[in-house]
């Protein structure tokens, strides 16, 4: 029931190409994920690095230090292809959003039940990163959707009315990254995203080679 309830609320969708028994591991054709690398995100939500007004809002800096984040990027590469190995649950753990959690468990039930030998990553790259406002909702979150901040944020919005637009229009905002991972003899292009509107919020998997189909 549960399981079925979080299906309805993230609606996750996945891409038709995706096939877990022909790709055992990162479940795309190699060439969709190729030409993946050169795809740019595009977004109505887009925020350009000089508007002042949101960025002030933030409550962790957006910079990075892009070495550490590649360094942190595959140590998170390495444990979601042992988590996906091992069959666990990936909804019990914050890795990955709610949506790419529940792909990931659908993945696994239809899966192929011998696995290539895990990627030796030899370069990482990363190809893009932006912000945008939207919620990002996590599997610690209740239903995975919003905290308590966010909970008291929705409540009391929707106590004052739209007149407070100022209010309203408070979205919170989160940071993506798009990193291009390279082993010997593939390669795998992966989002992250982290919420900017949080004090020290963590990374977590937001697509991976591209089976969230948006």
């Amino acid at each position: 029931m549960i399981k079925n309830l979080l299906w309805r609320i993230h609606n996750p969708r996945l891409h038709p190409l995706a096939n877990p028994i022909s790709f055992p591991w990162g479940w795309m054709p190699p060439d969709y994920i190729h030409d993946l690398q050169s795809k740019t995100k595009t977004s109505a939500h887009f925020l350009a690095r000089n508007n002042a007004h949101l960025l002030a809002r933030l409550e962790t800096d957006p910079h990075f230090a892009e070495h550490d984040f590649c360094e942190g990027a595959i140590q998170a590469y390495d444990t979601i292809y042992s988590h996906y190995e091992a069959d666990q649950n990936f909804f019990h753990c914050t890795y990955a959003s709610p949506a790419m959690s529940l792909i990931i468990n659908h993945l696994i039930s239809i899966k192929s039940k011998i696995l290539p030998k895990k990627p030796d990553i030899i370069k990482t790259k990363i190809l893009a990163h932006w912000i945008e406002e939207d919620f990002t909702f996590r599997n610690n979150k209740f239903l995975g959707l919003f905290n308590d901040q966010e909970m008291r944020h929705l409540f009391y919005s929707g106590m004052i009315g739209p007149e407070m637009n100022h209010i309203w229009s408070q979205v919170p905002i989160k940071q993506i990254v798009k990193i291009h991972f390279m082993s010997r003899d593939r390669e795998d292009v992966w989002y992250f995203e982290r919420c900017l509107f949080e004090k020290n919020s963590d990374w977590q998997v937001q697509n991976i080679n591209g089976i969230l189909d948006a």
